[in-house]
């Protein structure tokens, strides 16, 4: 007998307790005749026994109310319980339908995922399966045997079912993950070459920015350049070359998807090698073209320095007043010649600025600002020299006109203190006995004494803007 009988069965009872509810009442009214014609321990007999049969009456509704909550849930738990080991098993059909076509799918990275999530779902049953295990023995007292049995026999299928599944998705699972072992190396490999390759691009990237000052610190960027091409290549030829390899293996077993994606894959390599390779040789070009301009200009500019740095020490000669017209004339013209050899480094330093204004466009900004000291303190010694070799000519055409003036009056002096001379000799001679001799000669004697002062005192004033021949004046 199943549930459903035995609630039928029950039910039986139930209608015919609802029939017969009224009887406890029924006495109870019987009862009251009967009590006005007996005497007291007759009316507390029948007063108890009509109580007795109301309180039978009410416990045998609540063991029928009872019997049938127990029935009603034991056929609840019953359904139920059948009803979730049926759906847990089309759930295994239905699973084992699914990991089927992952089995089949040439999409095998991207299937992989899914496999693995549908094998823990499986596995992850076997809490529903124990569940229904312990719901089953929970509730089989209340179950017939029959009902219990079924329910056993059922539970059991669907462990078979699990298993089966359990064993297809994991063996699925293996076949998938043993395939995608080349399609994931390659991904590790591709992935390895992408990185190494947009690395090598940003430090090239990042170094070709601005050009060295230096023309030596170019030759050894020039030679980095080199020797980072090489190391290209040297990689292309090893593990690049290998990933290609795999892109054809792959090509050969994956789906239209898989082989759009390789495509894509190689062409990104492809493009990244040549673009990389192209712009460290085009760097190099540049760099190895613009390094005979930056020679020219360093040497041009040690030049501009270097006669800088004599001029300096030719200007620094002091020009003494006391040395001849000789030295005089032969420093005029040597600075005569610095003017002119100045105006010659000028040019040079002009042609040097330009270079340097080229230079610039592509230096760092402490470069620039290195180059850009250095060229003005070239523009000002540059402008220092102009100006002193212009003050020193000034200077030495001043004290040669100075020279020759003062040697022109030195020699007129000579000729005037010659003939002074000569007179005093005329006048030494024998003075006549007449006193008018004697006066004649004191009176020749006192002119040539005014004119020997009035020559001393124009000497004092020549001395004092005599220049060059003070020695001269001095022996005069």
């Amino acid at each position: 007998m199943n549930s459903d009988e035995r609630l039928e069965k029950l039910q039986e009872n139930v209608n015919d307790f609802e029939e017969n509810k009224d009887q406890p009442s029924a006495i109870e009214e019987k009862s009251k005749f009967v009590l006005q014609e007996i005497g007291d321990m007759d009316q507390q007999q029948v007063n108890e026994q009509t109580k007795s049969v109301q309180r039978r009456m009410k416990d045998l509704k609540k063991r029928i109310d009872r019997k049938k909550q127990i029935i009603e849930m034991a056929q609840t738990g019953y359904k139920n319980t059948k009803k979730e080991i049926e759906d847990t098993e089309s759930w295994f059909k239905a699973k084992y339908v699914e990991v089927q076509a992952l089995s089949s799918s040439t999409a095998i990275t991207d299937k992989l995922s899914e496999c693995k999530s549908k094998v823990k779902e499986v596995e992850s049953k076997l809490m529903v399966i124990e569940s229904l295990e312990t719901k089953i023995d929970t509730i089989s007292s209340d179950l017939e045997a029959s009902e219990y049995e079924e329910l056993k026999q059922k539970l059991t299928i669907l462990i078979e079912e699990q298993k089966k599944v359990s064993v297809f998705a994991k063996s699925t699972l293996k076949t998938l993950v043993e395939s995608s072992d080349y399609q994931k190396k390659f991904e590790n490999d591709f992935g390895e070459v992408q990185n190494w390759l947009k690395i090598k691009t940003n430090e090239f990237m990042k170094g070709s920015e601005y050009d060295p000052l230096k023309a030596t610190n170019m030759e050894k960027k020039v030679a980095r350049l080199k020797k980072d091409l090489t190391e290209i290549t040297e990689y292309e030829e090893s593990k690049i070359s290998q990933v290609k390899l795999g892109i054809i293996s792959l090509k050969k077993n994956g789906d239209s998807k898989m082989k759009a994606k390789i495509d894509q894959h190689s062409s990104e390599i492809d493009s990244s090698l040549k673009s990389l390779k192209d712009h460290i040789k085009n760097r190099i070009s540049d760099l190895e073209e613009k390094l005979e301009l930056q020679r020219e200009f360093e040497i041009e500019f040690q030049k501009c320095v270097s006669w800088l740095d004599q001029a300096e020490t030719i200007l620094s000669t002091e020009v003494r007043g006391t040395i001849n017209i000789a030295i005089l004339d032969e420093h005029h013209y040597k600075f005569e010649k610095l003017k002119r050899d100045e105006e010659d480094n000028r040019k040079r330093v002009t042609e040097v600025f330009e270079k340097a204004n080229k230079i610039m466009e592509k230096l760092t900004d402490a470069d620039r600002i290195s180059l850009q000291t250095q060229m003005d303190d070239v523009c000002d010694k540059q402008n220092h020299v102009a100006d002193t070799v212009n003050a020193k000519i000034n200077n030495l055409v001043k004290n040669i006109e100075v020279y020759k003036m003062t040697a022109q009056k030195i020699e007129n002096s000579v000729n005037h203190l010659t003939e002074i001379q000569r007179q005093i000799r005329l006048l030494n001679k024998p003075i006549g006995y007449r006193v008018e001799d004697a006066e004649d000669v004191l009176e020749a004697y006192g002119k040539i004494l005014n004119n020997l002062k009035s020559f001393k005192s124009q000497m004092e004033d020549l001395q004092k803007t005599a220049g060059t021949n003070v020695n001269e004046l001095k022996a005069l």
